[in-house]
Formats: C-alpha cells, sequence, structure tokens
C-alpha cells in the first residue's frame, strides 16, 4: 500500500482542531463527516481542543492517533495530516 498524506490545512483554522480532524478523515475516506464514527472513540474532542488552544506555544507538541482507518497526526501550528492505513482508504484517495 502505497503512502498518501493529505493536510486539511496549512493554517490553523478559525474551527476546532476536532472538527478539523473529522473533516481531514471524512476527505480521505471520501465520506461525509457524518458517515464517521464519534471521534471520542479514538480520542477526547474536548481535550485535544484545549491542548491545541492553550496559550501555550509548544513547537515539539504533535499528537498522533488513529481514526477511521487512517493514522491522524496533528502539529503544534494545528495542522492536521491525515494518512490512510488501510486499503479502503487508500482506494477513497485514488478515486
Amino acid at each position: 500500500m502505497s503512502e498518501i498524506t493529505l493536510s486539511a490545512s496549512a493554517e490553523p483554522s478559525t474551527e476546532s482542531v476536532s472538527i478539523d480532524i473529522v473533516t481531514a478523515v471524512a476527505d480521505a475516506r471520501g465520506v461525509d463527516p457524518t458517515e464517521l464514527p464519534p471521534l471520542y472513540y479514538a480520542i477526547d474532542p474536548d481535550a485535544i481542543d484545549q491542548l491545541f488552544q492553550s496559550q501555550v506555544q509548544n513547537e515539539s507538541l504533535r499528537v498522533q492517533f488513529t481514526f477511521a482507518g487512517c493514522n491522524v497526526t496533528i502539529s503544534s501550528d494545528g495542522q492536521v495530516t491525515v494518512t490512510p492505513t488501510d486499503a479502503d482508504c487508500e482506494s477513497s484517495l485514488e478515486a
């Protein structure tokens, strides 16, 4: 399986990080965000939003987890990167 990486945005959005995560994974899978399982099955959305909205700037901050067949990485600047972990996610990206 080849690795494909998508970024939800180059800049942190005005939305919460949890919304960016769901949007990026839905785009990667080629589905509507409402078709994904709840994000809280993978990570606490409120905690992740608070972590990345805090005033503390930590350039080494990075959170990684798996959600809906994709690896998700959030960097210190709020950029969300999605990398497929299964063939279903990959085929959605290639379509």
